[in-house]
């Protein structure tokens, strides 16, 4: 099943010159869909996955993604598990929160708690839980992808413009 599902998966191409960073969110994205398509992959070891033409194909386009940037062979293998690492933990939470509003709404959810939180929360003991709290007021899996996506492209795009490049001298 597992196999089947990878290979049916989105793979949108590159453009021709298309930059590093969209090609690599392209991967993100593709595979957050696929998660949301079929949640019970989330659930699995896939480490070690069964070798089909499904895994084989997914690997070969996610790692397209990476070809070219600057990174050897086994830190793009490196990258990507990164970068999947990051999708399959946005998956756990997204469908963690999915299966909580299936049964309460974010209005009723915050109705029971909000007293039981004005009791629990001391803003003099905890005053950045407090502040923060009420600024977020409540989880958005939109914004948690967004800025998380974002801080994996500037983690690997520091660690490449960090390398020397072909002029660069050692």
């Amino acid at each position: 099943m597992l196999d089947e599902a990878y290979h049916r998966m989105d793979r949108r191409t590159a453009g021709p010159g298309e930059p590093w960073r969209v090609r690599v969110a392209r991967v993100a994205d593709d595979n957050r869909d696929l998660l949301a398509r079929h949640p019970w992959i989330a659930d699995l070891a896939v480490t070690r996955p069964p070798l089909g033409p499904g895994v084989i194909g997914k690997y070969e386009y996610e790692l397209a993604a990476f070809e070219g940037i600057g990174l050897t062979d086994v830190e793009m293998d490196a990258a990507l598990t990164h970068l999947l690492g990051f999708v399959h933990a946005n998956a756990l939470a997204a469908a963690d929160d999915a299966a909580h509003n299936s049964r309460q709404s974010q209005e009723d959810w915050w109705a029971v708690s909000a007293p039981l939180l004005e009791r629990a929360l001391d803003p003099e003991r905890y005053p950045l839980a407090g502040r923060v709290g009420s600024t977020v007021a409540g989880y958005h899996p939109e914004t948690i992808w967004a800025f998380g996506l974002q801080c994996v492209l500037d983690g690997l795009a520091r660690l490449i413009d960090s390398r020397p490049g072909p002029d660069d001298t050692p």
